[in-house]
């Protein structure tokens, strides 16, 4: 299998190129072709280019470092060769990986964890990432839920399902959100169907979270 490996780079020490270079090496050793970030660099270069900092302002002073070039010899061999991407540990906080990733989601590349594990589709990622951005972004954790506990959430996610596919109706006016929706409206944000089915799911999520907790079946 010929497969792209990304992770992070910038601001890890040496950027993080002994990872790249251990994955990249125990993916060949298993038969497969792995185009690897930190060897393309040190060719196009002649040298390692990496420093104690993982700066790449540095490496740019020292050896002439273009991260859109280098950004854009990554992309292109994803789209003219890759089969797969393999994703290393901490890759959701590199912009350059997510990037990566989006690219291989969008061509419909497989995609892999850490250790060749599978990771779940874009659309499940999609759910999972709403559900943090509900407790990070929005405070609505594990003591929000929990005071929910007569189907609230349930019911907020059905309106938001409901709402993918009656956007006419998805008004704080309309009979199904004035009737059925259990919070105050300044939180009823309907959007695109996606994004409204994303947001129905990563509910659920926290419905079902709320339950194992509660240890109701």
């Amino acid at each position: 299998m010929r497969i792209y490996l990304a992770g992070p780079m910038t601001g890890i020490p040496y950027f993080n190129y002994p990872a790249f270079d251990a994955e990249a090496k125990r993916l060949r050793a298993l038969g497969h072709e792995v185009f690897n970030p930190a060897d393309h660099d040190q060719e196009v270069f002649g040298a390692d280019i990496s420093n104690p900092t993982g700066d790449a302002a540095q490496a740019t002073v020292e050896y002439g470092f273009d991260r859109a070039a280098a950004l854009k010899a990554d992309l292109s061999w994803i789209c003219d060769n890759a089969e797969a991407i393999v994703l290393l540990p901490g890759w959701e906080k590199s912009s350059g990986a997510r990037t990566e990733l989006a690219l291989a989601d969008a061509l419909g590349r497989a995609v892999y964890g850490p250790g060749m594990s599978e990771l779940p589709p874009s659309a499940a990622r999609d759910v999972l990432a709403e559900r943090r951005r509900q407790v990070d972004g929005e405070g609505f954790g594990v003591e929000h839920d929990d005071i929910n506990a007569f189907g609230e959430i349930a019911v907020a996610a059905g309106c938001y399902a409901l709402a993918a596919h009656a956007q006419p109706a998805a008004t704080p006016e309309s009979p199904l959100i004035h009737n059925y929706w259990p919070w105050n409206f300044q939180w009823w944000k309907p959007s695109t169907p996606r994004r409204n089915l994303v947001k129905a799911g990563a509910l659920i999520l926290a419905e079902i979270e709320r339950l194992d907790r509660s240890n109701v079946a």
